[in-house]
């Protein structure tokens, strides 16, 4: 994910929260961008990405990792892991509220909202 460090404290006010919100936010990228299991193995991917969202749901104070459900799309990869789970993101308890979403279909970290990000995959992915 590309991202600098002022997007992320920004994106999260980290500011409220860390005496040091640069080190977080260090940290928060730190996490998002290590290196994933291959798509070959995909519960050790699926698990890695997991593990990943509850540690950045700590970072950030959010309100929990929750999923979104629809189909994939045909020409997606299947995923023996995530099945009809299209995307995790982290509960900031607003659909409007900037957040952090991994799309299981495409494998990428965005930051966004739940909102936009439903606005924009709801007809592709037949968001439920």
């Amino acid at each position: 994910m590309k991202a600098t460090i002022k997007q992320i404290i920004n994106h999260f006010n980290l500011r409220r929260e860390y005496d040091s919100p640069a080190e977080a936010a260090k940290l928060f990228l730190g996490i998002v961008n290590a290196p994933l299991p291959s798509l070959g193995d995909p519960v050790a991917r699926g698990q890695s990405v997991e593990k990943r969202m509850l540690e950045l749901n700590t970072l950030v104070g959010t309100h929990g990792v929750e999923a979104i459900q629809g189909k994939r799309p045909k020409d997606a990869r299947r995923d023996w892991f995530f099945t009809d789970t299209i995307a995790l993101f982290l509960n900031a308890g607003d659909a409007y509220n900037a957040t952090l979403v991994y799309n299981t279909v495409t494998g990428r970290f965005s930051l966004t909202t739940l909102g936009d990000f439903v606005e924009k995959n709801q007809r592709r992915y037949r968001l439920v």
